[in-house]
């Protein structure tokens, strides 16, 4: 029982905020009820960062939010797609009424445009279109399009534009003739001379012969042998007569000598 009593104890009592906590959300409430901006750890360590730090984190970040930027651009654009076509119907009916409310569209979703391509790269991104938003989220977004609009007034450009104004397509230039080439006077010269030098000869190709006729070919070839062939065995005979009659004076010739 006493075990119960106590568990019951610290269930009921509050639990104590860590250390730190408090500081992690950009919104702090206080004694008057009014929030104060409080800009998030890594936007400070990012602004007080040197260069190759800053260099990094633009790398590091454009290669970890690329499909999300990417897919919210689709979006963004599609809005701005639908909304110039409403757009220009509405103005060509003459329904002024209409074309009010889709003038303020057109401005949002090109804001919304201008946020995505202008993000600060060293920030980590804060997405147009979360699945849970909260009050820090929207104050971030608030942040940076302020941010947004101070750099380009700073760089000379009109907030609010519209991206295809910005972005004109470039025009290919036009295809030119190519040039001839230009060879040297004394090689087409020389050139020339040896062309003229060495006629042209047209190789003749002889007709490949048939089985038929590489059949007579062989047996005109074996008639032709055959009297040499014949030749060349009389001599070998005569060869061999001689030698053995040779051989004979010689045994004769010793014979006669033993009985002497």
């Amino acid at each position: 029982e006493c075990q119960k009593t106590w568990l019951c104890l610290a269930a009921a009592m509050p639990r104590k905020q860590a250390p730190g906590s408090r500081n992690r959300g950009e919104k702090n409430t206080s004694g008057s009820g009014e929030t104060e901006w409080r800009t998030p750890r890594k936007w400070k360590r990012a602004e007080k960062a040197e260069d190759w730090r800053v260099k990094e984190l633009e790398r590091l970040n454009s290669t970890k939010y690329h499909y999300l930027k990417f897919v919210e651009k689709q979006k963004v654009e599609r809005k701005l797609k639908t909304c110039r076509r409403l757009l220009t119907e509405a103005l060509k009916a003459g329904k002024e009424n209409e074309a009010e409310p889709l003038r303020e569209q057109l401005r949002s979703h090109l804001a919304d445009h201008e946020y995505i391509s202008y993000y600060p790269r060293h920030l980590p991104y804060t997405a147009l279109f979360p699945a849970k938003d909260s009050e820090a989220s929207q104050r971030r977004r608030q942040e940076i399009r302020q941010m947004i609009k101070k750099q380009l007034e700073s760089e000379g450009v009109a907030p609010g534009g519209d991206p295809a104004e910005k972005s004109p397509k470039k025009r290919k230039p036009p295809a030119t003739e190519a040039a001839p080439k230009v060879t040297d006077s004394k090689k087409a010269t020389g050139n020339k001379r040896k062309a003229e030098a060495e006629p042209e000869v047209e190789e003749e190709t002889a007709p490949k012969p048939s089985k038929a006729s590489k059949k007579g070919m062989k047996g005109s070839k074996a008639k032709q042998d055959e009297p040499v062939k014949e030749e060349v065995v009389k001599k070998k005979k005569l060869q061999k007569k001689k030698s053995g009659l040779e051989l004979k004076g010689k045994n004769t010739g010793r014979k006669d000598t033993e009985a002497e």
